[in-house]
């Protein structure tokens, strides 16, 4: 996997060549996420890392997809916590698989799990999904020991 941000103004400003920048960008990239991840490592978890090249939510979703993730989890990028950033929404809108953005201040690990199913026994494609969606939510519940709620929304009929 590569992939890396654009390059800074001011690099190229400081008389760096673009592929100067562009490499020095990318080893401290690499030195950052080596040290996100090694506590990580040293409880025996092992992790695979990664710099993905283009336009970042495209990227996610083709390594999501070639490396048959399950789940992507996003960091908002609107540190603020006013919502999410760009990358994060164009991934919760355009990826097939499901997408939990983590907001910043926001508790690790789920407590409560919502599984919002569409129930419709004329349509059978939709009552597939809906037990599809409901068994994701009961793994996470599970794995996180956290409470499962199942809720169907719909507008009531107008009089």
């Amino acid at each position: 996997m590569t992939s890396v941000p654009e390059v800074p103004w001011h690099a190229l400003r400081l008389g760096l060549s673009e592929r100067d920048a562009r490499t020095s960008m990318d080893g401290r990239t690499r030195d950052r996420l080596e040290a996100l991840a090694a506590p990580h490592r040293r409880a025996g978890l092992p992790i695979e890392l990664g710099l993905l090249q283009g336009t970042p939510f495209l990227s996610v979703i083709q390594a999501a997809e070639e490396g048959r993730h399950d789940v992507i989890l996003k960091q908002a990028e609107d540190v603020s916590g006013e919502g999410p950033g760009t990358t994060a929404l164009h991934l919760a809108r355009k990826s097939l698989r499901p997408v939990w953005i983590v907001r910043p201040g926001e508790p690790s690990g789920a407590r409560r799990v919502l599984a919002a199913v569409d129930v419709d026994p004329s349509q059978p494609e939709r009552e597939r999904l809906a037990s599809r969606v409901l068994r994701s939510a009961a793994r996470l519940a599970q794995a996180t020991a956290s409470e499962l709620h199942a809720v169907y929304a719909y507008e009531p009929f107008s009089p």
